[in-house]
């Protein structure tokens, strides 16, 4: 028999959920409609309720193609509402990296240039900045308003105002929970930022009890924006979720990047291949400091590096496993493989599952070619 998740468990699963249209293409109002229906199958089957209870997407889906993509989704963001022990809780689960979108791939890696966090009430983060991709996904996440279904012509706030309008009148404070994993965790701080920064003139009764939770994020901005994120927004309230094996949360914090070319020796040794990979993330970062939010937060104690994938080709090897630990291994220390196994391993066999694709082959085959 399965068993209720607790809340982090869920949480990650509607996070995971985000990426249920990782291999559409079409017209945004198709993509968005083959997501609703999705995301409907994926909360009405029965296994998924039994371990998650009931959900609803009250808000979206919402998607942003860039123009001259392939006709693929670069960022995807959702509500759903549950009833947890008679609380209301929302969760705005925000979409990770695509692979098939050359727009959501760069986004992680525009990091040469930081822009200033300037909260509009105070307190204000001083000092504060992100990086120039996490500013171009935060302006198009608070900028959607779903054009049909749930929550159409609102934005998140306008949204939440509107719902909490109608919660006035109960005696528990709902929550709502900001989430996303890789690029979705990277995004999730700068949206429950504004959110918290905001909140008067959402819930001017103050009812909502917001809570960030991150799961493979990379890093959002500068010490400074994690600190008055961490520290000063939401004190107790933010989890960040990570594994020790993967390289996305050290990645571009200048200290802790500097062991990720040995992070699976002596299993995968670097070679020549992964240190210029290093140099092109250093060249990315352009001297700029990125700090995680909650910096001590403590990594999954039973990470262990997968070793039936590892074939010889120490770069092969190498993002093979990177791939593996920033997806797969997640379902796996979390406890939520039901999940994966179900629901969720078809839409990340290009950069997750433990099978070779078609792409990693033609990559092996020809660095194998050139070495011989």
């Amino acid at each position: 028999m399965s068993g209720k998740y607790d809340e982090a468990k869920k949480v990650f699963s509607l996070a995971m959920f985000s990426y249920l249209g990782n291999n559409l293409t079409g017209t945004v109002a198709g993509n968005r409609r083959k997501v609703a229906k999705r995301l409907k199958e994926t909360f009405d089957e029965e296994g998924m309720r039994s371990r998650l209870g009931d959900w609803k997407v009250v808000w979206g889906p919402c998607i942003f193609q860039p123009d001259k993509e392939f006709d693929v989704i670069g960022n995807l963001m959702y509500i759903a509402k549950s009833e947890q022990d008679g609380v209301p809780q929302y969760v705005i689960a925000i979409s990770g990296t695509n692979p098939m979108s050359f727009y959501a791939l760069t986004m992680n890696f525009r990091v040469n240039k930081q822009v200033d966090w300037l909260p509009k009430f105070p307190p204000y983060c001083v000092n504060g900045k992100i990086s120039k991709g996490a500013n171009i996904g935060f302006r198009k996440l608070k900028s959607m308003k779903p054009s049909e279904g749930p929550g159409k012509g609102q934005n998140i706030k306008n949204f939440l105002k509107n719902e909490f309008k109608v919660q006035k009148l109960r005696v528990k404070k709902p929550q709502v929970i900001i989430t996303g994993h890789s690029l979705g965790g990277m995004l999730a701080p700068t949206v429950a930022s504004w959110l918290r920064n905001e909140q008067n003139s959402w819930d001017p009764d103050n009812m909502g009890n917001l809570t960030l939770y991150t799961f493979g994020a990379g890093t959002t901005g500068n010490k400074e924006f994690a600190d008055y994120v961490t520290k000063v927004q939401f004190k107790g309230k933010v989890f960040r979720v990570w594994n020790k094996l993967e390289i996305s949360p050290p990645l571009f914090n200048a200290t802790a990047m500097k062991g990720l070319p040995k992070i699976y020796t002596p299993y995968i040794k670097p070679n020549e291949f992964i240190r210029e990979l290093y140099n092109f993330f250093e060249n990315c970062r352009n001297g700029n400091c990125y700090c995680q939010i909650k910096k001590n937060a403590k990594p999954f104690a039973n990470s262990a590096i997968n070793r039936s994938i590892i074939k010889g080709y120490p770069f092969i090897d190498y993002i093979k496993q990177a791939g593996y630990q920033h997806i797969e291994a997640y379902f796996k220390l979390t406890g939520t493989t039901y999940i994966w196994r179900n629901k969720m391993r078809e839409y990340f066999m290009p950069i997750g599952a433990n099978e070779a694709n078609d792409d990693l082959t033609k990559l092996e085959n020809k660095i194998k070619s050139f070495c011989k």
